[in-house]
């Protein structure tokens, strides 16, 4: 801040004191404040070194998080088949495009499980590469991509938010424990148009000459109100049905 001075002088003597004689002009005293540049300068320098050593610890900690952590994020299971080595997550993606080209959020994180072995953990890549092959038109749960850098493989997929098809339809069971919010039983219009969605699925795998061998109610997923068939492979579960005949 500034202060302004003025000054005057007197002489005293036995006589007395003189009348006063003044400057002919005010000068100015400049006392410096706390925002100086050398002030501001330390404070963007704290400020920087504090913003460099969060982000480096933040770094570190979610990279930890999120690489061996996958279960800590994951919020939903939705797998169908426990007794099967994989289990299914809830994840979410910053709007990523994906392998078919469908930008998504919501989807499924599948992995294999912590006591998984090494030819099991192969067989999941294996399951995982025959996806890659299925058009993402014919009722087929769509194959976002897969994660093989490290451990555990992630195979994310299409997110179906209703769970498989037996659960759906026993939570829509009338007085079962199931039933929490009082379904109503699906109409026959509905089951009509899932089995036709479901044989729409099973013909373009036959069209491919590939041939599904567990087709079951909790292999197929519900998402809003369509029917997905969900693959559930094992090593040696992949056919060709060029000509299979029964008698």
């Amino acid at each position: 801040k500034s202060v302004f001075f003025r000054v005057e002088l007197r002489t005293v003597s036995l006589a007395g004191i003189s009348q006063p004689a003044y400057a002919e002009e005010l000068f100015q005293v400049y006392t410096p404040g706390f925002w100086t540049v050398k002030n501001i300068l330390l404070m963007l320098f704290i400020f920087l070194l504090f913003a460099i050593i969060v982000g480096i610890v933040g770094y570190f900690f979610v990279k930890k998080y999120y690489s061996q952590k996958v279960k800590e994020y994951a919020t939903q299971l939705i797998s169908a088949n426990p007794e099967y080595l994989s289990q299914v997550y809830r994840g979410y993606g910053n709007n990523v495009l994906s392998k078919c080209g469908d930008t998504f959020g919501v989807c499924a994180i599948k992995t294999v499980t912590e006591s998984a072995n090494s030819a099991e953990r192969l067989h999941f890549l294996l399951e995982a590469n025959v996806m890659k092959s299925f058009s993402a038109e014919a009722f087929i749960v769509k194959l976002y991509g897969v994660v093989s850098d490290g451990q555990p493989v992630l195979v994310v997929m299409e997110m179906m938010e209703k769970g498989n098809l037996r659960d759906y339809l026993r939570s829509r069971r009338p007085g079962a424990e199931e039933n929490i919010e009082n379904l109503p039983v699906p109409t026959s219009a509905e089951y009509y148009e899932w089995a036709a969605q479901i044989a729409d699925g099973m013909g373009y795998l036959e069209s491919i000459r590939f041939c599904h061998r567990d087709l079951a109610a909790r292999n197929c997923m519900v998402h809003s109100n369509d029917i997905y068939l969900l693959l559930i492979l094992r090593f040696g579960e992949r056919r060709s049905a060029i000509f299979h005949w029964h008698f």
